[in-house]
């Protein structure tokens, strides 16, 4: 259950507390550490400087020091260094004007590649472990906004083919269907179990946005019908929507529940129907808090990692099966010890399949973060 920290591949050690946070939602990962009094000649931290963590022999991140913070009086001093990954260029970058049209169809992968190419960024590179993503077209790509950053515009038009991004934390862009695979052990809270292994939990359900039918209407037709379709689903005919596909039906919340989506842009009635399933499922992982805390950094030996399931047996609060760890928090205190939490949701919401039943995933992916 330890920590390592590499400053310019040099081992630091005038450490006390650092942590490391994954998630699927931010893509980037981001680290922070004190540092104790030490000799200047001892602080060789810079801006920029390289940062490499790894925790019990894995690496979960590595990237750049972005900030300083030294505080210093006669009697006392504290130095914190806080970064993110080499996925933070991107973010902070736009997307370049040579890499905005392409004259010929181009796959997903491809087009990242062009845009870490123009924007110049250094020791990134791209794994797809989504297989069978179409290429887009030139006409398709002739629609694409190019506003916002370069990270938000590979996002977007990744999720036109239902396909995730997420950095590896060790210099690797990761295209992706989750789950990358599941843990081994077993997350416990029961009354009287010696088995159980939870420091603390955070548990909240909200069920109050979550909707029994979604509806997603294109751009010019946005509420023509929607009274028409709400009559129909609180009688006993289905909606002929359902029919025509663009309707998403989630069995698990209850009849008579009803919401209508705008699409964001021009879509054919395949697309809106996966935009409907995608909106219950950002609904459903929204819908549900259940964060863990966990001694050390591994679960039966394996290190914990963002994007993997894990399974759990929780009788108190009702919650068994397999969960999809969505966010991850890696603690290391010299004098307290080494804690995880975890931040764990529903498999489906972060598939846009629209399937309840979890998938079942060897653990052999080759990922590492």
């Amino acid at each position: 259950m330890s920590m390592e920290i590499f400053v310019n591949g040099a081992r630091y050690t005038y450490w006390e507390q650092a942590s490391v946070e994954r998630s699927l939602d931010s893509v980037c990962g981001q680290f922070s550490f004190t540092t104790s009094p030490t000799p200047k000649s001892r602080f060789p931290i810079q801006p920029d400087a390289e940062v490499e963590i790894i925790v019990d022999g894995l690496t979960v991140l590595t990237g750049y020091v972005e900030v300083i913070h030294v505080d210093q009086s006669s009697d006392s001093s504290s130095f914190s260094v806080s970064g993110r990954d080499n996925i933070c260029d991107l973010i902070d970058s736009g997307v370049p004007e040579e890499v905005k049209s392409f004259q010929e169809s181009i796959g997903l992968q491809e087009i990242i590649l062009r845009i870490i190419s123009a924007i110049g960024i250094r020791k990134l590179s791209v794994i797809s472990l989504a297989s069978n993503i179409t290429p887009f077209s030139a006409k398709e790509i002739e629609a694409f906004e190019f506003g916002g950053n370069a990270l938000d515009f590979i996002t977007s038009i990744a999720r036109k083919r239902n396909v995730f991004i997420t950095s590896d934390g060790n210099g690797r862009l990761i295209l992706y269907y989750p789950p990358f695979g599941i843990h081994g052990g077993r997350l416990t809270h029961n009354e009287n179990d010696r088995s159980n292994n939870i420091l603390s939990l955070e548990y909240k359900n909200d069920r109050t946005q979550l909707f029994n039918v979604y509806k997603c209407s294109a751009q010019d037709n946005a509420s023509a019908n929607g009274l028409q379709v709400l009559s129909k689903i609180m009688g006993k005919e289905p909606p002929e929507d359902v029919k025509n596909g663009n309707i998403f039906t989630d069995s698990d919340v209850r009849s008579g529940r009803y919401v209508e989506i705008q699409a964001e842009e021009a879509m054919n009635t395949n697309e809106l129907k996966k935009r409907a399933e995608e909106e219950s499922n950002i609904r459903r992982a929204r819908s549900l808090t259940y964060g863990v805390t966990i001694q050390g950094h591994a679960l039966d030996g394996e290190v914990l990692r963002c994007g993997y399931n894990v399974m759990v047996n929780d009788s108190i609060f009702k919650q068994h099966g397999s969960f999809l760890i969505k966010r991850i928090v890696y603690t290391a205190d010299l004098s307290s010890g080494s804690t995880t939490k975890l931040d764990l949701t529903y498999q489906r919401s972060y598939t846009g399949k629209g399937s309840v039943v979890a998938r079942t995933c060897s653990t052999g992916t080759p990922y590492s973060g």
